[in-house]
């Protein structure tokens, strides 16, 4: 099928998508090649970043919602990612086989 798109049909589809191509196409009714296709075309790349950025602080800010509701799981989540500087950070300990320390040391050529 041969689509005859417009740059402002692509913007708009752009809009609102959180950045997913596959979305994109969904609303142009065309598949995921054409629109990254008509995306690249049009120069439209940066606008897509754009809105994947848009997206992302979407989800920040609901992010921080649960967080000021109280939920767990958003408060472990915020710490064990933006809270590393402070020392939440889940640590991984490597024993031996029979509990002894491990030394590992790492040697490089650079």
């Amino acid at each position: 099928m041969a689509y005859n798109f417009q740059k402002s049909d692509i913007k708009k589809a752009i809009q609102g998508s959180g950045g997913y191509i596959s979305e994109i196409a969904r609303r142009l009714k065309c598949d995921w090649h054409t629109a990254d296709k008509y995306i690249k075309e049009f120069e439209l790349t940066e606008d897509l970043m754009v809105e994947d950025e848009r997206a992302t602080d979407r989800a920040e800010i609901k992010l921080m919602e649960a967080i000021e509701d109280g939920e767990i799981a958003a408060i472990i989540f915020r710490l064990k990612t933006k809270g590393k500087k402070r020392g939440y950070v889940e640590r991984q300990e490597v024993t031996g086989a029979g509990g002894d320390k491990v030394i590992i040391q790492v040697h490089s050529d650079l």
